[in-house]
């Protein structure tokens, strides 16, 4: 019930904020309330919340007419697919800004980190073609899931002869030994290595943490396009 409160407490306050609110009377009545549950990886929602929110207000003595709102939770008009959350030209001009880009391997980027990384491993691994210069940093297949390295090691093997001429620049980096991916992460390298595609590890003290990754990311900008 904390949301709820939450939300009543805003409305509270926007009717304190106004005259109305003098010697007034206010009354909240709740239907059930569930939040519902969210995956945010999924384009769908797992539980729809639902129930509702009723506050009454009554401005001094009576008979002045109440006000009443009501709060419901309920499933968006946007849920159920992520492509409805986007952003839409309408009319075709509006909310929209045009830029000159190269769409070329050769000027386009990738990066990401702990779960990023695995994000930009099946990019690049969906799309061999079309990036060159990559940073993979504290990241890894999970060692003791089979399917992901068999569906890994298959995929890298077609698609090797196209990352060798595509890829100018591909970089595995971990925050040493006490990084929580490095184990899994050096696992993985091992298939990368079967294989026969160059890339450079680089690693160096401080674990799962901002404080490598920002070495990291600097050190990709100065390689990066080069």
């Amino acid at each position: 019930m904390k949301r709820t409160m939450i939300l009543v407490s805003a409305f509270a306050l926007l009717l304190a904020a106004s005259d109305l609110f003098a010697a007034g009377s206010l009354t909240v009545a709740t239907s059930p309330i569930t939040f519902g549950l969210y995956d945010l990886f999924s384009p769908t929602d797992n539980t729809a919340g639902q129930g509702e929110v009723a506050v009454t207000y009554v401005a001094g003595p009576n008979p002045n007419p109440p006000i009443n709102y009501t709060i419901t939770i309920s499933v968006s008009p946007n849920s159920g697919s992520i492509n409805p959350r986007t952003m839409k030209q309408v009319p075709p001009t509006a909310d929209a800004l045009n830029y000159n880009v190269y769409t070329d391997a050769n000027n386009r980027a990738l990066a990401g980190l702990s779960m990023g990384g695995l994000e930009v491993m099946d990019s690049f691994m969906a799309y061999p073609d079309m990036f060159g210069y990559i940073n993979v940093m504290s990241s890894g297949w999970f060692a003791n899931n089979k399917a992901m390295y068999e569906a890994g090691d298959k995929r890298l093997g077609e698609i090797a002869p196209v990352l060798s001429k595509t890829v100018k620049y591909l970089i595995f980096t971990q925050g040493g030994p006490e990084d929580i991916a490095y184990a899994n992460g050096k696992e993985m390298l091992k298939v990368f290595d079967k294989h026969n595609i160059k890339y450079e590890f680089s690693e160096m003290p401080g674990g799962h943490s901002w404080y490598v990754w920002r070495y990291d990311l600097m050190n990709f900008a100065q390689k990066a396009f080069k």
